[in-house]
């Protein structure tokens, strides 16, 4: 997809953007015949209570949420993560495309570099994923806890260098270094978050972290945005960093709270 969209968006960008809309539209089309909807009963008029149930469901989830501090703490993680990330991702290219020169690859354009640093953190990602779904105890809460805090330590650190890197190539390495921890990071944490909650909960919890996470966006994106703005690039990117800095201080937090128990979930061994 990254080849097509770079050799496409070469020729013309608007074009890459129509041809990505119109995928969008015929995955949509086939999924439509080829995933239908199958061995669905309808709830009988008479027992439909959505709001209800709902509203049940999402009680359930605060108050679960709310009785284990652990969670408290992750969801305050992903408001922080969020704040930081924002910043990240909008101006990440600017602060490349700005502060430094691409080296040359022939004729071609700036979007195949950007094409190669993306393929590049994807790959860099799925080989170091597989390391740590080997190596850590994601059903652990203190492995769990203590190899978030590394990352989240080591992310801080490329965040800064990619930041004030004086060339290309430590910039390219630190984004990409950067890349890799953060796409690394976020199974751990799902698969954490997921160690306490039953079934009927697991989807609102979840859903409250991604809330959580873009309410985090919502706030720090504008502030980066204004440093960049008003300071610069580099200023704009070492602030991504600070955001980002007190997670640290929240998982130590976890360290030292009482770990979640994982749910059995019946016909399990």
């Amino acid at each position: 997809g990254i080849v097509a969209s770079v050799a496409i968006a070469s020729i013309n960008l608007s074009l890459a953007l129509l041809v990505s809309g119109a995928l969008f539209v015929a995955l949509g089309i086939f999924l439509a015949f080829v995933m239908p909807e199958t061995n669905f009963t309808r709830v009988p008029e008479s027992e439909r209570n959505s709001w209800q149930s709902m509203g049940d469901t999402l009680k359930e989830g605060v108050g679960t949420v709310r009785g284990k501090p652990v969670l408290v703490t992750l969801l305050v993680i992903a408001t922080v993560w969020g704040a930081a990330s924002e910043g990240l991702d909008r101006l990440w290219e600017a602060h490349l495309l700005a502060n430094f020169t691409f080296p040359a690859l022939g004729n071609l354009s700036i979007i195949v570099w950007i094409g190669i640093i993306n393929a590049a953190g994807m790959l860099l990602s799925m080989g170091v994923t597989e390391v740590a779904r080997r190596r850590i105890d994601s059903d652990s809460h203190i492995a769990a806890a203590k190899a978030l805090l590394a990352m989240t330590i080591l992310m801080s650190g490329t965040i800064v260098v990619f930041a004030l890197a004086g060339n290309f190539t430590l910039a390219l390495a630190a984004f990409i270094a950067t890349v890799t921890l953060r796409r690394v990071n976020r199974p751990i944490y799902a698969a954490w978050l997921n160690q306490s909650l039953t079934p009927r909960v697991r989807a609102t919890v979840f859903s409250m972290a991604g809330q959580a996470d873009a309410l985090g966006q919502i706030v720090g994106g504008p502030v980066i945005g204004l440093i960049a703005t008003f300071g610069s690039l580099r200023i704009a990117m070492v602030a991504v960093a600070v955001i980002a800095m007190p997670q640290i201080v929240l998982y130590l937090r976890t360290l030292r709270a009482a770990p979640l128990v994982p749910v059995v979930e019946p016909g399990s061994n």
